[in-house]
């Protein structure tokens, strides 16, 4: 009798967690569409990556900062102000049309920095100017600028939002027929349980 109890505990116990689990997973998927869907819209709005929270958000193209930032990074860039940056730090600036993120070597009298890639042999071959600075980075996530990159495609859109749709409403489905049969077992057992008393 104490062995079965205890394997109904265990039952239980294992349900609540994958219910939990389950949960937890659903809310994931939500705020995962949603900074998808914000981050889409936001990028199309402004005709560019979007500044969220005080910060811009950049996507490495290249392997000139490997191994510290590889190829397909998400990058979280700060606002910085041209004094307060300091040799070895790792700034973003715009060059021309293109924005390059690459380490401080060395600042010049003038304020303008010496900047070099991590995997390139030679400093880059012009200074830096003050003014072409967007920040300091402060955050590197690794491979997400490729789910970035797909996402701004119509065919990412369509499966980092749809897919996660049809992950919640398979949840969904799968809690309200957990609770149907629940309610089924309930009312068979109280209709077992009045038929014993007659």
């Amino acid at each position: 009798m104490l062995a079965k109890l205890n394997l109904n505990f265990n039952k239980q116990r294992f349900h609540r967690v994958i219910k939990i689990s389950g949960n937890v997973a659903m809310v994931c998927l939500l705020l995962f569409m949603a900074a998808m869907v914000f981050y889409s819209v936001k990028s199309r709005l402004d005709g560019g990556i979007p500044q969220v929270a005080g910060r811009h958000f950049f996507v490495v193209l290249s392997g000139s900062m490997e191994p510290a930032i590889g190829t397909g990074s998400l990058l979280v860039v700060k606002p910085t102000e041209a004094e307060a940056v300091q040799v070895d730090d790792i700034i973003t600036y715009h060059d021309g049309p293109r924005t390059v993120t690459h380490r401080v070597m060395d600042i010049n009298s003038d304020g303008s920095f010496i900047t070099k890639g991590d995997a390139n042999n030679v400093p880059d071959l012009e200074p830096v100017a003050p003014g072409d600075l967007v920040g300091t980075v402060t955050g590197i996530v690794p491979l997400a600028g490729y789910v970035i990159n797909f996402g701004q495609t119509r065919t990412g859109m369509l499966l980092l939002i749809f897919l996660p749709a049809l992950a919640i409403m398979a949840l969904e489905f799968r809690n309200l027929y957990s609770y149907a049969t629940e309610l089924d077992n309930r009312r068979k057992q109280e209709q077992a349980k009045g038929g014993n008393d007659s």
